[in-house]
């Protein structure tokens, strides 16, 4: 049924005279049918090309609304971790919302990355946001994750550079607490049992 309007949907789509409703009915579609890329692919292509025109706004919105259902709500679950990963890149420079939405979808793909073993690029997701997106508390707090990771891919020496570059003033006190823990079983794993005590 899907796919018989989706053929429909093409049938409709002629060139530059197409309707950004048009459009968008089609893009919806992708996206129930799970053709995500594709998807997000339309609603960019069509709205820069014309970005002037009855409906293009609407369209640009409907862009970050699918951004934001893959990403923050989960639909991207329904991918291979490495193709929702690549998928992420693809369109993240332009559609990653600021603030604690992006932090938030971010630390979900991380998230999802370790549960299926996949530390290294886990890692490098995370450590993108400590030096380049993250200021203050929430740093300090995205820097927890950061070196859990670590510790779990055997690198303790990046746990610990991901701690103390991340230190701050004031923490609330549970991330205090999580951070010397984490700091206590870096130096564990790296036999250092005199900062281990002391911590």
């Amino acid at each position: 049924e899907a796919a018989g309007e989706l053929e429909s949907l093409r049938f409709r789509w002629r060139g530059d005279d197409v309707e950004m409703s048009t459009v968008g009915i089609l893009a919806d579609q992708y996206m129930r049918v799970g053709r995500f890329r594709d998807a997000l692919l339309l609603a960019r292509s069509t709205a820069l090309r014309d970005a002037g025109a009855p409906g293009a706004r609407d369209l640009r919105i409907k862009l970050s609304d699918y951004f934001r259902r893959l990403f923050l709500n989960g639909e991207a679950d329904r991918l291979d971790p490495i193709q929702s990963l690549a998928l992420f890149y693809e369109f993240a420079d332009e559609l990653t919302p600021i603030g604690t939405d992006g932090d938030q979808m971010i630390r979900k793909l991380a998230q999802r990355l370790v549960a299926f073993d996949l530390l290294e690029p886990a890692a490098q997701l995370l450590q993108h946001q400590v030096d380049n997106r993250m200021r203050g508390v929430g740093k300090s707090a995205i820097a927890v994750d950061l070196a859990t990771i670590y510790l779990m891919d055997k690198r303790p020496d990046r746990a610990l550079v991901a701690l103390n570059s991340t230190r701050q003033p004031s923490l609330p006190k549970d991330l205090m607490l999580e951070r010397r823990l984490l700091e206590a079983a870096a130096y564990r794993d790296l036999g250092r049992f005199d900062h281990v005590v002391e911590l």
